[in-house]
């Protein structure tokens, strides 16, 4: 290094002299060190609007508006990364991870084709506190880890708008506890010999019990969502059971029940259908109707509603929030005066 640095000051005859082409190589390597610099000036630096046109890309140590909003996308996907206006080795490390999670070449460039994954990725997503808002029990810590596989399954099975996204994260909240649980309590040897759900060979009741945050169970339909992702799931059926797989289930398993259209309804017939479709029946015991319903009109309203911090945790050892604390009993006394004839 310091060899070449020398050589870069002589004089031009004598560097001629001394190394021939090595030097000539070591102007190249200058003037395009050089030109690179100038790239991350504020007056060359590419416009999101520019990148998704085809018309500029960005790569790493470039500047600008695009960047910016680059890593405001990131942010709310769940790739969490500051944000500089600056595409630095944080940012780009995120974004190959956001290319290959949605099943795109890791090149950690922003082009016209990562633009438009970005933005058809966003109108599919929810974020930190949106998530945090609707399943209160979430510690923040568990949130970011299952954000972008949550995210990711929605974009993959176009749970892209409200109606949509509301009833599905309603489902999901119930069935895993609010995203605790990834794996049924119970054995699964219930399930033993359900022709309905598959299982014909012995051991297949506990072997594909539920899974994933919508415990998808059966024989059946572990082989049904395999075939569908591209992984063998009747072999390694517990797989369902992680945040990389089991999100990517869920979605498939409301795709393939055709529940984005009874969504787009909006209404309580159609959360009891989907509901129905979810766990087998509304009213029985095991459905807990009513907590579904309470998760889905709060997802309605976390998200119609602007952007606001997430509420406080609540406290591990309560068992019941504030709206779900039964009314006091009216005082009896206070009924009869009520009652009261008026007087004539």
């Amino acid at each position: 290094m310091h060899a070449l640095l020398f050589l870069l000051m002589m004089s031009p005859t004598a560097e001629a002299q001394a190394c021939g082409l090595e030097c000539a190589a070591a102007r190249d390597l200058s003037a395009a060190v050089s030109a690179d610099a100038g790239t991350t000036s504020a007056d060359t630096a590419a416009t999101w609007s520019q990148v998704k046109a085809g018309e500029a890309d960005v790569s790493w140590g470039e500047r600008g508006t695009a960047v910016t909003t680059l890593q405001q996308q990131l942010n709310q996907l769940g790739f969490p990364v500051k944000e500089t206006g600056i595409l630095d080795p944080e940012t780009e490390k995120a974004l190959e991870r956001f290319q290959e999670l949605y099943r795109s070449v890791p090149t950690g460039i922003l082009d016209a084709n990562t633009v438009a994954m970005l933005e058809e990725a966003k109108k599919a997503s929810v974020t930190l506190s949106q998530l945090r808002g609707i399943m209160r029990n979430l510690s923040e810590k568990k949130a970011e880890k299952v954000l972008p596989y949550l995210n990711q399954a929605m974009y993959e099975f176009d749970i892209d708008n409200d109606k949509r996204k509301a009833m599905f994260l309603a489902q999901l909240a119930q069935e895993s506890l609010e995203l605790i649980y990834f794996e049924e309590l119970a054995s699964g040897a219930d399930y033993e010999g359900r022709r309905d759900l598959g299982n014909i060979y012995r051991g297949d009741g506990k072997r594909f019990k539920g899974r994933g945050p919508i415990q998808l169970t059966g024989r059946t339909n572990y082989k049904a969502a395999g075939t569908y992702l591209g992984l063998d799931l009747t072999r390694n059926p517990k797989t369902v059971a992680t945040v990389e797989v089991g999100f990517r289930t869920s979605g498939w398993f409301w795709h393939s029940r055709g529940l984005n259209a009874k969504a787009d309804r909006g209404t309580t017939k159609a959360f009891k259908q989907v509901t129905k479709k979810v766990n087998g029946c509304v009213t029985c015991n095991r459905t807990h109707y009513d907590r579904r319903e309470k998760y889905w009109k709060r997802a309605k309203s976390v998200l119609a509603a602007p952007e606001s911090p997430p509420l406080p945790e609540r406290n591990p050892l309560r068992q019941q929030t504030r709206e779900e604390v039964p009314l006091p009993t009216p005082n009896p006394v206070r009924q009869v005066r009520r009652r009261r004839p008026l007087r004539r």
